[in-house]
């Protein structure tokens, strides 16, 4: 409870702290973004969900989210790398061309790095950190693909049945990027990719989570390689179950390059 304290404590100083500093004519993050919306709201006269509470709110969840999700999920990436370093090879290939040794990858970078891309993104759907989506519920009877739903029912996505399905996805139980990456070269996203959820409740912090992913991940490849520890066996990919689907512990060896 101390620590939830701290966590909200922090989340309601930062709203003050940008009140305080605020214009609206130079955002400066999210928290802006929200402040400059909401006010443009009720100025229109309209009725709105956005308020300072639901804004500290938000805050609370990037927090609490996107810390654990994005941890496991680079476990799962390094697991995934040092159980196909052919895999890694290509990545830090990819990393040397385009970002070289002298300076750490931007998201500029992203666009020109689509293995790397792609690789993170088969990280995700085969580590599968969160097995179903946060509870929704139908705000009216509706019908889908002939099922009727009433009212007041809870809906989950079953993110691990689409990921691990046949029916969307060749040889779905091997890790490979490359079916991330169309003929041109370039990345694409599958209707079936969902590790955020789908439709307009999906996960409020997926833009940074990409973000996070992808400059961690890189910078990690590019200053080290990774490798099982001489003698051990492979670790496993069964997952530990838990609130996500966190990797058993495992030891990894971290050689400078």
């Amino acid at each position: 409870m101390k620590n939830v304290e701290m966590r909200d404590n922090y989340a309601k100083q930062q709203l003050a702290h940008h009140w305080e500093t605020f214009d609206s004519n130079n955002p400066r993050d999210f928290i802006d973004a929200y402040l400059i919306r909401m006010k443009e709201i009720r100025q229109q006269g309209q009725h709105t969900s956005f308020s300072e509470a639901q804004l500290t709110r938000s805050i609370q969840d990037l927090f609490i989210a996107g810390t654990e999700t994005v941890n496991t999920t680079l476990k799962w990436s390094l697991l995934f790398m040092i159980l196909h370093p052919d895999v890694q090879t290509k990545v830090q290939a990819e990393i040397d061309a385009v970002v070289g040794p002298g300076r750490k990858p931007t998201m500029k970078d992203r666009l020109n790095m689509p293995y790397t891309e792609a690789t993170i993104m088969e990280c995700q759907r085969l580590g599968n950190i969160a097995l179903f989506s946060v509870p929704r519920c139908t705000l009216e009877d509706c019908e889908v693909n002939g099922h009727f739903i009433p009212k007041g029912t809870w809906i989950f996505v079953n993110r691990w049945g689409v990921h691990a399905s046949t029916k969307y996805w060749k040889n779905p139980r091997k890790f490979d990027p490359t079916r991330f990456i169309d003929e041109n070269g370039q990345v694409f996203k599958p209707e079936a990719f969902i590790p955020f959820g789908v439709g307009p409740r999906s996960c409020l912090g997926e833009n940074l989570a990409k973000m996070e992913l992808f400059l961690f991940f890189s910078i990690l490849l590019q200053h080290f390689r990774f490798h099982i520890a001489e003698g051990l066996p492979a670790p496993s990919v069964e997952p530990k179950a838990g609130i996500n689907m966190c990797p058993q512990p495992y030891l990894i060896c971290a050689d400078p390059r």
